[in-house]
């Protein structure tokens, strides 16, 4: 089964992603920033990232530096509603150059998340736990 790393600041987001995955038949483990995501990389083996892209604390495009510096084949979904001063297309673009291989706008389809991970699983590349 697959284990898919759930990153954003609001709980009912990670839940209902939670939820939503675990209907597609993967496992995930959550985190609320990405300074918890680091570490639960550090100890868990992932196949995947879906990660909210504006967040307190470290938000999604410093955790995607780090990620892709130390975990380059972990392929990531990033996914926004934008945030101020910045719309969701320029939030998602500027994902993409930090290495994001699938985006989505929330508010979530269902289905699109499920279509956009098994795109990421797709495009991953073997790496250690």
């Amino acid at each position: 089964m697959k284990c898919v790393l759930i990153v954003d600041d609001v709980p009912t987001v990670r839940l209902v992603i939670k939820k939503i995955l675990a209907r597609a038949g993967f496992t995930s483990i959550e985190a609320a920033d990405g300074v918890e995501a680091l570490s639960l990389l550090d100890i868990h083996y992932v196949d995947t990232v879906v990660t909210d892209i504006w967040m307190s604390g470290m938000d999604g495009l410093q955790f995607l530096d780090i990620l892709k510096r130390k975990w380059p084949g972990i392929a990531v979904v990033a996914m926004t509603g934008g945030a101020p001063q910045k719309g969701q297309e320029e939030s998602l673009e500027r994902a993409r150059d930090a290495g994001a291989t699938q985006l989505l706008m929330k508010p979530i389809d269902k289905d699109e998340l499920v279509a956009a991970v098994l795109q990421a699983l797709s495009a991953i590349t073997p790496h250690t736990a």
